[in-house]
């Protein structure tokens, strides 16, 4: 802890919150520019009627000595400026009428109208600023006000940082023949100093024992200290046995997930030591995860995670399972809804993909085909322009229900909507229509603007809204137009989707005994089948009177994203 001038706490962390020592503002202030009165006087003044009240006097912002309002009288006041003595009032300038030296009020307002009274902002004694509070200009405004010169902060930590590697060149630097320019440690720095913390580089240092050991001695004096490079098991990788001989001990090495998989931490006193993976893009989503909120945490900042969110895909993904996938990824321009694309070229050593994120999705060790509009967690990495920022999403899951005709899968939603509704969660549906050759004939109010080139139509009566959509080429395939579908349909929550089998959507399949047919139906695997036989597949079997066992499975599947 330390205190430190107001000048000086922008960025800084509080460690004790801030409490009024005097009302905020201390004195009842003017809202507008007119008279102020006391209500008492003026609150049964009508057009036939008037209030008509003598002006004794006037305030202006900045009077040292307020006057005192006789009952019956008013005071002309400028906006800010000190309540007079006894009236509790103002009556905005552009409804009095001055009559000579008397104020004519046409009609009353209410007690108290166009008055900032004293202690708006803040009373004395009250908390005004939390404890684990980061610093910002309004805040420090705040403070100025309240008359606070020294600030109690948390002390700025200080990370060392240094690269390893017998690869690694400055970046002044040519390149020779199997050397890279290191770019690791010009990032963590940057990132340490940007989340308010004291960066201090230490260079680079070769895969020498004796040379990173004398380096990394150094590193130890610091706070924390950050190394990257040298961190799997290889001939070359001494940097965690140096670490241990210098009496660093880890409490863990590794970390199911990719890329980052060698990260590791431990500690050496005081010094929190994190040891990270020396290719780019796993250093830098190693630091996002490990680093960056533990440093947070140690300049005693109360929020330590980048700003989470739930996004869509919006295309299909494909990754390998076994380890939690981290993937960067930007926001869909134009797209409705929180959608994302994921950036082409994801590799551990790639730093271009890093560089153009604006967010970076989570996907579980066990996910490895995700539909789109797949709900996916993500951190907001780069808070993107205004013309890009995500709107909420408009529904949480697609979910296709396919099977033969006949099968029963209208039945189905049938049964699943008032379940689902009665747990709060809204349902929607899209349903394929192969044989619709138009929304409306020629005859039809519709079909007359379709033709004069209005592409979409809005039907609105007493019992709800049909929205009609046009396009000039019919959609190429069953995904192009299940994509746009998808895109439009809002104010629900889970969307059962009808009639397009081979959609990578999560599915349930819909059987029954005497059905057959020869729809294609994609195999599995299922989120869940359904029917009167035994059970066919891996996937959760539900009888047809075990809907609301299916209904169930699907709350807890979606409703916490709903």
């Amino acid at each position: 802890m330390e205190e430190v001038e107001l000048s000086q706490a922008l960025g800084r962390t509080l460690c004790e919150s801030i409490v009024a020592r005097e009302r905020l503002w201390p004195f009842s202030r003017s809202a507008m520019d007119g008279v102020a009165v006391r209500f008492s006087d003026i609150s049964g003044a009508t057009a036939e009627k008037p209030a008509v009240l003598p002006i004794v006097g006037s305030a202006f912002c900045g009077d040292r000595a307020l006057l005192d309002l006789p009952a019956g009288a008013a005071v002309k006041i400028a906006t800010g400026a000190a309540l007079p003595h006894g009236a509790d009032t103002v009556v905005r300038q552009e409804i009095v009428r001055e009559i000579g030296d008397a104020a004519c009020i046409e009609r009353a307002t209410h007690v108290g109208e166009h008055v900032f009274p004293a202690g708006e902002d803040a009373k004395e004694g009250e908390v005004v600023l939390d404890r684990g509070t980061r610093l910002n200009g309004a805040h420090v405004a705040l403070l100025a006000a309240l008359g606070v010169q020294w600030v109690p902060v948390h002390a700025i930590p200080e990370v060392a940082v240094l690269a390893t590697g017998d690869e690694l060149v400055d970046t002044t630097m040519p390149q020779g023949l199997g050397q890279v320019r290191d770019s690791n440690s010009h990032m963590l720095a940057a990132e340490i100093e940007s989340a308010g913390l004291h960066s201090l580089p230490l260079g680079i240092v070769p895969d020498d024992p004796n040379l990173f050991s004398r380096a990394a001695r150094q590193g130890l004096k610091s706070d924390a200290f950050v190394v990257c490079g040298g961190a799997s098991v290889g001939v070359r990788d001494v940097v965690r046995p140096t670490l241990r001989a210098l009496g660093v001990r880890f409490l863990f090495e590794g970390v199911p997930m990719k890329p980052g998989h060698p990260v590791a931490f431990g500690m050496a006193g005081r010094c929190a030591v994190f040891v990270l993976p020396g290719t780019p893009g796993a250093c830098r989503v190693a630091f996002e995860m490990f680093v960056r909120p533990a440093l947070l945490r140690m300049s005693g900042a109360q929020r330590v995670d980048r700003p989470q969110l739930l996004v869509r895909l919006a295309e299909d993904l494909h990754v390998r399972p076994g380890r939690a996938r981290f993937l960067w990824a930007r926001f869909e321009k134009g797209a409705l809804g929180p959608w994302v694309r994921v950036l082409d070229v994801q590799g551990s050593a790639v730093l271009r993909s890093s560089a153009q994120a604006e967010v970076l999705l989570r996907v579980e060790a066990q996910q490895e085909h995700l539909a789109y509009g797949t709900t996916v967690p993500a951190y907001l990495i780069d808070p993107p322009g205004i013309d890009r920022l995500p709107t909420p999403a408009h529904f949480a899951a697609a979910i296709a229900i396919v099977g033969q005709k006949n099968a029963g899968k209208t039945t189905l939603i049938e049964r699943l909507a008032p379940l689902l509704r009665d747990a709060g969660i809204r349902v929607g549906v899209i349903k394929h229509h192969a044989h619709q050759d138009a929304l409306d004939d020629a005859t039809h109010d519709t079909g007359r603007v379709a033709s004069a080139g209005v592409t979409r139509t809005l039907l609105a009566g007493p019992l709800g809204i049909v929205d009609r959509s046009y396009v000039e080429e019919p959609y190429a395939n069953d995904s192009q137009l299940l994509q746009q579908a998808l895109r439009q349909i809002d104010g629900v929550d889970i969307v059962f989707v009808e009639g397009f089998s081979e959609s990578a959507l999560p599915r349930i399949l819909v059987t029954r005994s005497g059905v057959d047919g020869t729809r294609v139906i994609a195999d599995g695997p299922y989120m869940a089948t359904v029917g009167d036989g035994e059970r066919m597949t891996h996937e959760p079997h539900f009888t047809w009177d075990e809907v609301g066992d299916l209904a169930t499975l699907l709350c807890r599947r979606f409703k916490s994203s709903a």
